[in-house]
């Protein structure tokens, strides 16, 4: 528990001052939750990935060189292999 008795109590002597004193502690308090929920969304959501041709990691260019891997090895093998 926190001890709040040498902490200095500010004097209000008008309601009006009290709510002004009320509006900037919500103005910070919003603020505080503006902040934490930035923090949150930066540390627990995956940043979007551009989409197109090279978004994604460039999923169009390694399929297909995959497929040219895959041919130049079934050729490779063909000529080794083909009627001995």
């Amino acid at each position: 528990m926190i001890n709040n008795q040498n902490l200095p109590s500010p004097q209000y002597s008008s309601l009006e001052e009290l709510r002004q004193r009320k509006e900037e502690l919500r103005g910070m308090i919003n603020a505080d939750q503006q902040r934490a929920a930035t923090l949150w969304k930066e540390l627990f959501h995956k940043p979007s990935q551009p989409t197109g041709f090279l978004g994604g990691g460039g999923q169009i260019v390694k399929t297909s060189m995959g497929i040219i891997d895959g041919m130049i090895l079934g050729w490779k093998l063909w000529r080794k292999f083909k009627g001995r």
